[in-house]
């Protein structure tokens, strides 16, 4: 008999905030399958990119795109088998912070290595959670990465603020652009800065470690789509004599009502994102600490916005043509998209 997922104290908490319906709270147990079901099998072997995160060895989330359908290599793709193994050859780049994580010792302090994922499908907004660990990670010599993924939680999402598009692959040739991946001090260079305001689609990780094994409650990893019209995600900096401070306000717009991504958040500020330009190929990595602002914080900080997550960038890397998927199609944005939101001092500069 396989164990159901129980919501931990952070999930808990947002929930009991945002009046999430008993029925709902409930529910979610029975929501997340242990077993991957047949159809998440067949829609996860059909993908050609994959978001997925795992952990550096400071314990912070990377998050990269994979890309899982190659014209130059048949042999990259996804391989789902029993016993939710899933095999994936992907290409990626070479300053892509992810796949230098998977190098590392594993930040858990055991052999276990932490993974998480959704699988998407921009050309008709499909999309189905994953995670769980790393049973084998490599980097070959054609600068690929291969994988051997065990999971144990599985859950399917609603197709809300999806921005439709189709992609093909393209054999781009990256070039570093910015390396704050230790520590930054800076401001991010205004190329970076461009593809968070030029975004519609964004990947964030986030994670929950567990203080005992007693509760049932998983040490386990998260990541989600967030989507909106672009500019949705708004970035800021604060200027304290010799540092600059980066930080990000990213809305929440109403979903499933788990809470799952904030809820971690809430017991572990320690996050992922990934801002991928499908027109120019380049791509943002950042991790940093986020906090939850709920209602007059919210407010505060961008009005008319009731709950956002904002997240101090700690660490950052800017990769130009760094994606080897190109746009194929007119991007259509999601007719759910909330308006975007500005934060106060935008507002009141432009008065």
């Amino acid at each position: 008999m396989t164990q159901k997922h129980k919501s931990h104290k952070g999930e808990l908490l947002l929930q009991k905030r945002r009046n999430t319906p008993r029925e709902v709270s409930d529910g979610i147990p029975h929501y997340i399958s242990s077993d991957m079901p047949r159809q998440h099998a067949d829609f996860f072997a059909g993908l050609s990119y994959l978001p997925l995160a795992t952990l550096d060895q400071h314990g912070r989330p990377w998050v990269s795109l994979l890309v899982t359908r190659s014209d130059n290599d048949p042999s990259v793709g996804i391989t789902v088998s029993g016993g939710n193994t899933t095999d994936i050859l992907a290409e990626t780049n070479p300053f892509d912070p992810f796949a230098q994580a998977l190098q590392q010792a594993p930040a858990t302090g055991d052999t276990k290595r932490l993974f998480a994922g959704v699988g998407i499908d921009f050309a008709n907004r499909r999309r189905n959670k994953i995670a769980g660990a790393i049973s084998h990670a490599s980097i070959e010599d054609t600068g690929k990465v291969r994988l051997r993924l065990l999971s144990d939680q599985h859950l399917g999402n609603c197709p809300k603020y999806i921005t439709l598009r189709k992609l093909a692959h393209i054999q781009r040739k990256a070039k570093l652009s910015f390396d704050g991946s230790d520590t930054i001090t800076s401001a991010l260079p205004e190329a970076a800065k461009t593809v968070v305001d030029r975004a519609s689609t964004v990947f964030l990780a986030t994670k929950h470690i567990a203080p005992d094994s007693a509760s049932g409650i998983q040490t386990d990893m998260g990541v989600n789509h967030r989507g909106g019209a672009p500019g949705f995600t708004r970035i800021y900096e604060e200027n304290d004599g010799d540092q600059i401070t980066t930080y990000l306000a990213l809305p929440d717009h109403s979903g499933n009502r788990f809470y799952q991504s904030l809820g971690n958040v809430e017991t572990d500020p320690q996050v992922g994102l990934v801002f991928p330009d499908f027109i120019t190929g380049h791509v943002l990595y950042v991790t940093g600490e986020a906090a939850n602002l709920l209602d007059d914080d919210a407010e505060a900080l961008m009005p008319r916005t009731n709950l956002l997550t904002r997240i101090k960038v700690t660490g950052a890397v800017m990769v130009k043509e760094g994606l080897n998927l190109k746009l194929s199609s007119e991007e259509q944005l999601s007719p759910n998209n909330p308006p975007v939101r500005l934060l106060r001092q935008q507002l009141e500069q432009t008065g």
